[in-house]
């Protein structure tokens, strides 16, 4: 499949995320269509496998051949958080079949495209459906990733992925655990800084020598994230854009702190 004209020649930008707790129509359909395309070793009766796998139900017993529009019409009839199993499942298909195995990545691109142009707040990613945020959030959680790979902190890494994966929960988000595994892996960094693997951070924010008035700044969502992801109350309880406000703060310091490392 070549690449579109608009892309090639960036003639539009990207619509803004709109899209998360629903699967719309023309997303399930296109999804189908990239199955299709992927040639004769992707059949329609494996996929319809896969649905009714994903919907904990007997496969229909059908005459004739399963087509492609049978496996639409039964990917129309899925709740919302069904379609993205059958699409996490299906890339874990592909990337295990060796047949198959080689057009992994394209599907993962191409479905990714789809989310982008709907403005679907998803991503496939290796075998998983995540939350995809706005391309700020996107850019500082993966350099933040990148930094902690560069530092050698695989714990710390999975605590930031912990972060993001805590915003994939379907089809309601782990607020609060987005919440503290983002300041969880800040702390782990930051006490690398400090020269003391028990070091209390928040106490200790200005030894970090971040410039003002940042400084003033972490001292105050560190004290949010703590007030809300352990101290959880009836009213006020934090939203997803207020954690996705944390990890990608907690993101931005990894990276200036990683970046001041090197640099110095």
């Amino acid at each position: 499949m070549q690449e579109s004209f608009s892309k090639r020649y960036g003639c539009s930008s990207p619509p803004k995320v709109t899209v998360r707790d629903a699967a719309p129509p023309e997303v399930r359909s296109a999804v189908v269509f990239l199955c299709s395309e992927l040639g004769g070793s992707l059949y329609a009766w494996q996929v319809q496998k896969i649905i009714c796998d994903v919907q904990k139900r007997i496969v229909p017993v059908r005459e004739g051949v399963v087509v492609w529009a049978d496996v639409e019409e039964m990917l129309m009839a899925c709740e919302w958080t069904q379609v993205y199993e059958v699409m996490q499942t299906l890339d874990q298909f592909i990337r295990a079949d060796q047949w198959l195995q080689d057009s992994a990545e394209f599907f993962e691109q191409q479905v990714n495209e789809v989310f982008v142009e709907n403005g679907i707040g998803w991503k496939l990613e290796k075998g998983e459906v995540r939350v995809r945020g706005e391309e700020g959030f996107e850019f500082v959680s993966g350099r933040a990733r990148e930094e902690l790979e560069l530092a050698n902190k695989p714990n710390t890494e999975t605590e930031m992925a912990e972060a993001t994966r805590s915003l994939s929960r379907r089809p309601e988000p782990d607020i609060t655990g987005a919440i503290r595994h983002a300041i969880a892996a800040l702390e782990a960094f930051c006490r690398d800084d400090l020269g003391d693997p028990n070091a209390n951070v928040s106490a200790r924010i200005d030894e970090l020598n971040l410039p003002r008035p940042l400084d003033e700044a972490l001292k105050k969502l560190w004290g949010y994230a703590h007030d809300q992801a352990r101290h959880m109350r009836e009213s006020n309880n934090p939203g997803r854009p207020e954690a996705e406000l944390v990890v990608s703060t907690a993101a931005a310091v990894i990276v200036y702190i990683g970046a001041r490392r090197r640099s110095g």
